[in-house]
């Protein structure tokens, strides 16, 4: 079967057009796929024309979509006069001559519009609007009308583009302007235009794109990876926080493996988490919760993290994103608490300890006070000038003393750890202090058959210090060598300078001190019952209240021990004191 037409353009040859079913495909030449085309344009045009406006109207008065029926054939004409005139570039052309531009727009004779169109802009009648056509387009139509030009001179099939209108009140409304651009001369006489109202949907995108910036932002700044892999775990996003945490550009890792990011002994848990992951209903995952999670460094450095993983499906592809934060930090805090609550819990211990050798001190001491005077005031022993009572008397003195003296080493302690003590500086004679330590403590160490030996280098520089704190730094390292150095050792007490230092050495022959002790026993009420240095009468402050005197002045005390060898002091003073 066949179907034959003919068709009459105006002032031209008529033609026919046949079309017939075909058994097999046929393979036209260029000359019959031109010839077809110009058909199809004729046929286009022709049937456009045959359509008169009120049609149109009919068919589209109702229609939301704006509709203006536009004659651009003297627009035609003029552009077809360019290219005669040898015009070959006609955006350039334009560009440089845009008189020409607004000239052409006059060409543009708007025939009729649609009841819509009066909607859109706020007009009421259509001779109304198109008196109007100008304050509807203003200026900022000049580069869309320019393209609407060059699509046309350039016989495009049709033309689309997004402009700025503007309504009979002002109010600017984003739209859309497409029409078929006619392909035959006669097309020209009557163009369909439509302008569609993208102002809501622009307003969305815009707002949308708005949200989008300021989550890419956030993305960005967040100081925690995040990181989004695909099923087949290659990294697909990095944001800013993963460049720094795992050292990574973005241009290095988009496409790698996440292993990469994960130390190898640690890979197959993680990959046995993520295959319970996807076989579970949870589209989350707090990864650390089961054991511990541990990143890789570009640098190769594993680092501890805790991290969390979610899990959306977007079309037919899984997608996960990771966010992970450096735990480090936090790690090294925790540790440091944990030292701190150990070393305050030693230190509650060391003061419970503390209070109970006090108490054992001071009860002694005041019992021996009460016991003897009871004695002299009941007169046990006869009469008051009974010679036994000046022993009681003296080993009163004693007691009493001694009391004081543990006293005074509290205060001494507390007021130094409180900020309270003020050092007095001034010269220092050496050999005088020296002479003053062997006069108070020379009997004591005979008594304990202990050889005590004094030795003080020659020339020796000033030394600017608080005279009583460093005789008491002095007495107490004496002290605490004589209480823990058995019969028939030695002592040997010497000072020389170096370096714009006085130093001040105390050598014993003692028990000397184990080496997990050395650290601990300047600190105050650091002790325990194998102490080597708890004394028999004494509550172990003195090294405590020198270490802090020393410190006092910008000084150092230090100890080398050996268990059961013997123990040796330096004090390191410098000449210009605290």
């Amino acid at each position: 079967s066949q179907l034959v037409m003919a068709i009459y353009p105006k002032g031209e040859r008529p033609w026919m057009l046949g079309i017939h079913h075909c058994e097999e495909p046929v393979i036209y030449s260029q000359n019959d796929r031109d010839l077809f085309e110009s058909l199809g344009n004729h046929l286009a045009d022709g049937l456009a024309n045959l359509i008169s406006w009120q049609d149109a109207k009919r068919l589209f008065g109702n229609m939301e979509i704006s509709i203006w029926n536009e004659d651009l054939s003297e627009l035609r004409n003029a552009l077809e006069q360019l290219r005669r005139d040898g015009v070959r570039d006609l955006r350039q052309y334009l560009k440089a001559n845009e008189h020409v531009v607004w000239e052409m727009t006059s060409l543009v004779k708007v025939t009729h519009i649609n009841e819509a169109t009066l909607k859109l802009f706020g007009y009421e009648a259509e001779d109304e609007f198109i008196c109007s056509i100008k304050e509807v387009f203003g200026l900022n139509a000049l580069d869309v009308f320019i393209d609407e030009l060059c699509a046309i001179w350039k016989k495009q099939k049709s033309f689309r583009s997004e402009v700025t209108l503007r309504t009979r009140d002002g109010t600017e409304l984003n739209v859309i302007i497409s029409f078929r651009i006619p392909q035959t001369k006669d097309g020209f006489q009557s163009v369909p235009v439509s302008f569609i109202d993208i102002t809501e949907r622009k307003k969305i995108e815009e707002d949308l794109k708005a949200s989008e910036n300021r989550l890419k932002e956030i993305f960005a700044i967040v100081p925690e990876a995040v990181i989004t892999i695909g099923a087949d775990m290659k990294i697909q996003m990095f944001n800013k926080g993963a460049e720094r945490i795992f050292g990574y550009s973005v241009s290095e890792i988009i496409g790698c493996s996440l292993n990469i990011l994960i130390p190898e002994k640690k890979r197959s848990i993680h990959d046995r988490h993520i295959e319970a992951f996807n076989q579970s209903n949870d589209i989350y995952r707090f990864m650390d919760q089961r054991s511990e999670i541990m990143g890789l460094h570009k640098n190769g450095v594993e680092f501890p993290a805790s991290a969390s993983v979610s899990k959306i499906n977007v079309g037919n592809e899984v997608l996960y994103t990771v966010m992970l934060h450096d735990t480090t930090e936090r790690k090294l805090v925790d540790e440091e608490r944990r030292k701190v609550l150990q070393q305050a819990e030693l230190a509650n211990k060391a003061k419970s300890e503390f209070m109970a050798s006090m108490s054992h001190e001071l009860r002694t001491p005041i019992n021996s006070i009460l016991g003897f005077a009871e004695m002299i005031r009941n007169q046990y022993l006869g009469p008051i000038n009974e010679k036994k009572y000046l022993n009681y008397a003296d080993d009163i003195v004693f007691s009493g003393r001694h009391l004081l003296d543990l006293v005074n080493q509290i205060l001494d302690i507390e007021r130094i750890e409180a900020g309270g003590y003020t050092l007095t500086i001034e010269e220092i004679e050496l050999p005088e202090l020296l002479d003053n330590c062997k006069r108070l403590l020379s009997k004591r160490a005979s008594d304990s058959q202990i050889n005590l030996t004094f030795e003080i280098a020659d020339d020796l520089p000033t030394l600017h210090a608080d005279k009583r704190a460093i005789y008491q730094v002095l007495v107490n390292l004496i002290m605490n060598a004589i209480k823990f150095t058995p019969k028939s050792g030695c002592i040997s007490v010497t000072v020389y300078g170096v370096n714009q230092n006085i130093v001040l050495q105390v050598v014993d022959t003692g028990i000397g001190i184990a080496a997990h002790r050395l650290a601990a026993v300047k600190e105050p009420f650091n002790r325990h019952d194998n102490d080597p240095l708890k004394s028999q009468d004494g509550v172990g402050l003195g090294l405590a209240i020198a270490n802090a005197l020393v410190k006092l002045h910008d000084g150092a005390l230090s100890i080398e021990s050996e268990y059961e060898t013997g123990t040796t002091v330096k004090v390191k003073l410098p000449l210009g004191g605290g």
